[in-house]
């Protein structure tokens, strides 16, 4: 009889997998799936993350535009992308452009500004994603102190993911020679 269970209990996980599985094929081929993102930002860091979202189809992620009211020129991979208004216009634009996703890349609005926004954008049900500044750059205790009052001031309801680390990106390596 054990050997019946044993049996079972594989078969129903295997089951449960394969149908996950299956489901998340059928739906990430669906329109319904793609998210329409904007990039709060026309600085370098905001252009080479629209850039990243470009190149991967995977993602699935339709990038709109910027949002920035002091726009610096594009480079020419993401120059077709229209800036589409201020980062005070955000909460109108998410129903204007049926936004699922904003990308903070922090050249537009203050700090407490964007954390404002932040912490609204939930409630529409658009996905809010911050790239962190260059923390470490501050010294490790400043740099860290001001990491956690940024996660702080997100919403306990919002899942953070947050990733600090130490001298990976060419700009971080280069604040640490200064």
């Amino acid at each position: 009889d054990l050997e019946k269970w044993i049996y079972f209990w594989a078969l129903a996980i295997a089951s449960v997998a394969l149908a996950r599985s299956g489901a998340r094929f059928l739906a990430r081929r669906s329109p319904e799936y793609v998210q329409n993102a904007v990039v709060v930002g026309t600085d370098r860091t905001g252009q080479i993350i629209a850039r990243k979202l470009l190149q991967h189809p995977e993602f699935r992620i339709n990038v709109v535009g910027f949002v920035d009211a002091s726009s610096r020129p594009l480079r020419p991979d993401v120059a077709h992308l229209p800036v589409i208004g201020h980062a005070e216009e955000i909460l109108d634009l998410v129903d204007r452009y049926d936004l699922d996703r904003v990308v903070f890349a922090f050249s537009g609005p203050t700090e407490r500004e964007m954390m404002q926004l932040a912490r609204r954008l939930p409630a529409l049900g658009v996905q809010v994603d911050i790239v962190p500044r260059f923390y470490e750059a501050l010294g490790p205790e400043r740099g860290y102190e001001a990491l956690r009052k940024t996660l702080a001031a997100v919403p306990p309801h919002v899942i953070t993911l947050a990733d600090a680390k130490r001298g990976d990106v060419t700009n971080t390596a280069r604040a640490y020679v200064r």
